[in-house]
């Protein structure tokens, strides 16, 4: 969910991804960890807030993110909850 969040409005805080997907912070830092460590999202410090950080998708992300069958693209997303499509996220590419 927090790709396609990113993908929605581009570069975002935690907190906007937080209240967007109305996910806990303690698990928005997770997730986030988890696909920073994978390359998929990088952290940089927000210009107009240097204690925040700008969450955005890698330059290498949004191809294979575009590449993902429809199946997990939109068509079955309605019967996972968010958790388990930021677990599914972070596993995939």
């Amino acid at each position: 969910m927090i790709r396609w969040t990113l993908e929605e409005l581009g570069p975002a805080s935690r907190a906007a991804l937080c209240r967007r997907r109305g996910i806990h912070v303690g698990d928005m830092v997770a997730t986030i960890n988890e696909l920073a460590a994978r390359e998929l999202v990088e952290r940089a410090p927000d210009p107009s807030d240097r204690r925040r950080n700008i969450i955005s998708l890698t330059a290498g992300t949004r191809p294979r993110f575009l590449e993902r069958p429809a199946a997990v693209n939109g068509k079955t997303r309605g019967r996972r909850s968010s958790q388990e499509w930021d677990t599914l996220d972070a596993g995939s590419g």
